[in-house]
Formats: C-alpha cells, structure tokens, sequence
C-alpha cells in the first residue's frame, strides 16, 4: 500500500514541471482568441451596452470612505 502511494506521489512530482508548462500554454492560446466573442441572442443583443463610468455620487463618496 505504501509503495503504490510512494510511487504515484513521485510521478505527481515528476510530472509537475511538465503540467505547468501546460497550462502556461493553454493559458497564453486562450488570450489570443481574444475575449467577447460569444454571440448574444434575443432581445438582449438588441438593447444597447452600457459605456463609461457611473455617475453616482452617492456611490463615489461611500467608495472613499
């Protein structure tokens, strides 16, 4: 029991290295397919987006506090 435990303990250790190497590519490739590309449907496509910052002063005035 301790010997399987052992040996798939330094197999995680072996291939660590190797796995965060991956996901560092995997990473990097998601960055270049760029973000909202997802396609909107229905009547939320149609409504127009929000731009700029809120105008809220009550807002403001409780984010510096």
């Amino acid at each position: 029991m301790k010997e399987a435990a052992s040996k798939q303990i330094e197999s995680i250790l072996k291939d660590y290295h190797w796995m965060m190497n991956s996901i560092k590519v995997l990473r990097h490739s998601m960055k270049d397919a760029g973000e909202g590309l997802t396609a909107q449907y229905g009547d939320a496509a149609e409504m127009p987006k929000a731009k700029g910052t809120k105008n809220d002063p009550v807002l403001r005035v409780c984010t510096q506090r």
